[in-house]
């Protein structure tokens, strides 16, 4: 009976999610030494479900290896009054040697808090630290999708800063992004548009020649924003990088976008 009762209970709060909330995990991958984790946490009085799937950067769905014994494109939970829930990628996967990258949707009938976990464990290593051993790690929000996001960043330098991010988009239709990069003074340096297919992603560092390669010297420390205005709402992570050090970039969603 309690059995039945549950299953019951999963059904209706699986139906509620027809009116849900929705959060964009913009970057979740997986091999090359990568694997993700996401914790998801409901701080409210009632219990929340969960439906994550997941796409490639083309906008296919896709299945991810996750940790468990499901392979799947579709994930469920049910997450309890302050409890937390923990989806994560399969441990023995972060070692293939091809880097997989992919994003998902979360979509809930109630608030939640998702936190989103990249761990790096090199595929080669010497003998003397274990293959599984994660040497970096970064953290990262999941956000509702916005069209208006800016974070400082710094490129170049002794410490070669540099910064990049993950951009995702969850509608059925294609979006244009527009990414500025402002110096100090808040003057536009360059500005790029990137198209973006429904549920397609991309992600890049500055100084890539997809973003702005060309506009950044490679000694000059530049110290800047970026600003990103998209005709859609996207998913945006941004992440910073210090020598081989990765950390969070605070991101805003109070840029003006014209």
């Amino acid at each position: 009976m309690r059995a039945t009762r549950l299953t019951i209970v999963l059904m209706l709060a699986f139906v509620a999610i027809s009116n849900a909330e929705l959060y964009v995990v913009a970057h979740f991958p997986y091999g090359g030494g990568w694997g993700t984790r996401l914790l998801l946490t409901n701080g409210s009085a009632d219990p929340v479900a969960v439906e994550l799937d997941y796409f490639t950067q083309r906008g296919q769905p896709t299945s991810v290896p996750l940790a468990g014994p499901e392979l799947t494109g579709t994930k469920q939970l049910l997450i309890g009054p302050n409890q937390v829930g923990t989806v994560a990628t399969d441990p023995a996967k972060q070692n293939a040697s091809d880097l997989q990258v992919t994003w998902a949707v979360a979509r809930s009938n109630g608030p939640l808090n998702i936190f989103t976990l990249f761990d790096y464990a090199p595929t080669s290593v010497p003998s003397t630290i274990p293959s599984s051993q994660v040497v970096s790690a970064v953290g990262a929000a999941a956000t509702p999708a916005g069209q208006s996001f800016r974070f400082p960043v710094f490129v170049n330098g002794a410490t070669r800063f540099n910064a990049g991010m993950a951009l995702a988009n969850p509608n059925s239709v294609s979006a244009a992004i527009s990414v500025a990069l402002l110096d100090k003074d808040g003057l536009t340096r360059a500005t790029r548009v990137i198209p973006l297919p429904a549920n397609g992603q991309i992600s890049f560092v500055l100084t890539d020649n997809i973003a702005f390669g060309g506009s950044l010297g490679s000694s000059e420390l530049f110290t800047g924003t970026v600003g990103v205005c998209a005709s859609v709402p996207i998913g945006l992570v941004a992440l910073g990088v210090e020598g081989s050090v990765l950390f969070t970039v605070s991101v805003s969603t109070d840029y003006r976008c014209n």
